[in-house]
């Protein structure tokens, strides 16, 4: 290449028709470009970490057999992810968001996976994880502002079809901010994920373990409750969306609080919906003249990172108490052999108006 200096022989036609040749990657591209190579970055350190035996690669979605469009093919491919992550029968389609597009085109490519699924050779005993990555400042130096209302807006709007595969268990659907892409897929590949009640179950339980431990004997008491006990249902009420469980924290000589405990999956838009829904059914109760009940929501996660980097809207302007926390946190304190009296002394974080 000619090197740009004052000599008066160069062609400025010429070294202009040059500069429109080269190749620059638009910004989409470079966004995905670059969450691949951290992404795989991330596994690397988990393998060193033992967390993972072996490391899956990180493919365009072009590349992989089960995504490639060939015009002689019995069936066409309807989607193409941007990467693809090919880990012991679980395909992992990353789909880089750069919020240029509607959420509903983003809901529209969950019908077009399904159809895949349900169709592609390639794709039978196959389970699918589809993660819709929105560009932030971590991949994309230019985006400066935040990005978290776009991951709730896709949560909500690929949220919307889980009516239509509600019963598939071979599909789960995933919205997160790229910063957080790479830890969620780590845990998928782990196989940590309470995508199905049986799964949630032993995690609830576990963490119930911990803050009974947690929890000052004759200070305070604890106890789980049956879930007929709360009513009126709100409308349209789906037993899909129960709670994990139903609870009461009672201090000495005080009325007891009671919670709706629920045990999130990070980014899911399945657990989206059943977060609103409840936070629904919690208002619908609150407000009843049938009970003098007041209801909390809490949110239990399996790490602080996930807590923290979980997109679920601004909850400030909500009436209803709504709480989150981790196990892990949670963990930590019955390690210590921590007790504590008052419940206003667990490590629950107020995330609405009022507690």
């Amino acid at each position: 290449m000619k090197e740009f200096t004052n000599d008066d022989s160069i062609n400025p036609e010429a070294t202009y028709a040059a500069t429109q040749k080269l190749s620059i990657p638009k910004l989409h591209n470079q966004a995905a470009s670059t969450l691949a190579n951290e992404i795989y970055m991330h596994l690397l350190r988990m393998q060193k970490e033992n967390k993972v035996s072996d490391i899956p690669l990180v493919l365009r979605g072009g590349m992989h057999a089960a995504f490639k469009d060939n015009r002689n093919d019995s069936y066409r491919v309807p989607v193409q992810p941007d990467y693809v992550i090919d880990y012991k029968n679980t395909l992992i389609a990353i789909e880089m968001d750069t919020g240029n597009q509607r959420g509903t085109a983003n809901a529209e490519k969950v019908k077009q996976y399904r159809n895949w699924l349900n169709n592609h050779p390639l794709a039978t005993h196959k389970r699918l994880l589809i993660i819709f990555a929105v560009m932030d400042e971590s991949i994309a130096p230019v985006i400066v502002k935040d990005r978290t209302r776009r991951v709730v807006t896709l949560r909500e709007r690929t949220g919307i079809q889980h009516v239509e595969w509600m019963n598939d268990s071979r599909i789960g659907v995933y919205c997160a901010l790229s910063i957080f892409s790479k830890e969620l897929i780590g845990n998928l590949i782990q196989g940590i994920s309470m995508s199905n009640r049986s799964e949630r179950s032993f995690f609830v339980s576990q963490w119930f373990g911990y803050l009974a431990g947690c929890v000052k004997s004759g200070s305070m008491f604890l106890e789980t409750v049956n879930k007929d006990e709360y009513k009126p249902f709100s409308q349209k009420w789906d037993e899909q969306w129960e709670a994990d469980e139903y609870m009461s924290l009672k201090e000495n000589e005080k009325r007891p609080k009671h919670f709706f405990v629920l045990y999130v999956d990070t980014g899911s838009s399945i657990d989206y919906r059943r977060i609103t829904a409840n936070i629904r059914r919690v208002k619908t109760i609150n407000e009843s003249d049938l009970t003098n009940l007041t209801i909390n929501l809490l949110l239990v996660y399996s790490s602080e990172v996930e807590r923290r980097f979980d997109s679920i809207g601004n909850l400030k302007q909500l009436d209803i108490p709504v709480y989150s926390t981790s196990s892990e946190i949670f963990n930590e304190m019955y390690q210590r052999g921590e007790q504590v009296e008052y419940i206003q002394d667990l490590p629950l974080q107020l995330l609405s108006r009022h507690g």
